[in-house]
């Protein structure tokens, strides 16, 4: 049986934060090998295509609660299994210079993206709650 090929991320450009371009660049080349990667990629465009102001992670035991916030309405996505969303949250945090291995401290970063000739400003917030961890991720569209 032939080996299945990996699928490949969409064309977004991630644009890690750092307090150096040096910082910047290590954190984006330590997410590129990531099995989060291609997920955190994807889930991006989502929110990029979809217009989406806030998007809202809820992890508990079993999986990860997806809500958009679109024109002020919210909108509850199919939840994620929490292995793969561990592991795009962690990129995430990654690319955000945070402690992706942190899950209790409420974390605070920003990092960038491009995306079809725009730039994106992503800023991201985590924090830990009695279920689990609750990630708040707010888009800055261009205009």
């Amino acid at each position: 049986m032939a080996k299945e090929k990996p699928i490949p991320p969409p064309p977004i450009t991630l644009l890690a934060d750092g307090p150096t371009p040096e910082a910047r660049q290590a954190n984006l080349e330590a997410v590129l090998p990531s099995p989060g990667y291609v997920d955190a990629c994807f889930f991006l465009v989502e929110t990029i295509h979809r217009r989406v102001e806030l998007a809202l992670l809820d992890f508990t035991k079993e999986q990860v609660a997806i809500r958009f916030r679109i024109d002020g309405g919210w909108h509850e996505l199919p939840p994620k299994d929490r292995t793969s969303g561990d592991y795009m949250l962690a990129t995430l945090k990654k690319i955000a210079d945070l402690d992706h291995r942190e899950r209790r401290a409420r974390q605070e970063g920003e990092f960038g993206a491009k995306w079809q000739l725009k730039t994106y400003r992503f800023h991201l917030t985590s924090q830990g709650v009695k279920t689990g961890e609750r990630v708040v991720l707010r888009i800055d569209h261009p205009i």
